[in-house]
């Protein structure tokens, strides 16, 4: 019997470092982050110091801003952009020579939907309702970028007046 609580007793002890080994397996990148500011809530995906992709939500439905999704140093013509919350598509878009341009020396692209948009409203309600967003943007076979999110705070972030 001392040998089975001993065992136990090192599972117990090395739990915090399992726990941490499998933070960094599931969440590997530390750029994420939950931004309030000024009439929008921030979700940025990827990156240390600055994003790799951006989901920017406009408090005030009635205004045409409503969505705006946007890529920095990722992201061409023929990039496929999916954004999912708890495993379910809730919006993919292949981005056009439209929505992409050359700034600060790398591709970015952008993609603005308009607040009375239907799909709008979609994304804001999933990621109210969800758990863990993920964005997925594969560019042509040369790269694939895949960032998950946790979306605790995003409705209080959404309700709160500045």
């Amino acid at each position: 019997m001392s040998n089975q609580a001993q065992t136990s007793q090192v599972s117990v002890r090395h739990l915090p470092a399992l726990l941490a080994l499998l933070t960094i397996c599931v969440w590997p990148d530390a750029g994420r982050a939950l931004v309030i500011k000024g009439n929008q809530v921030i979700i940025d995906y990827g990156g240390e110091s600055e994003p790799h992709a951006r989901v920017v939500f406009y408090k005030d439905r009635a205004a045409r801003q409503g969505v705006t999704i946007e890529t920095f140093r990722a992201g061409v013509a023929g990039s496929k952009l999916t954004i999912l919350v708890d495993e379910k598509i809730l919006f993919s878009h292949t981005f056009t020579a439209a929505d992409c341009a050359r700034k600060n020396g790398s591709e970015s692209c952008a993609l603005a939907i308009n607040g009375r948009d239907e799909m709008s409203g979609r994304l804001r309600n999933q990621f109210r309702r969800g758990q863990v967003s993920r964005l997925q943007l594969e560019t042509g076979g040369v790269m694939s970028m895949t960032y998950d999110v946790p979306l605790q705070g995003f409705t209080r972030a959404m309700t709160i007046n500045n």
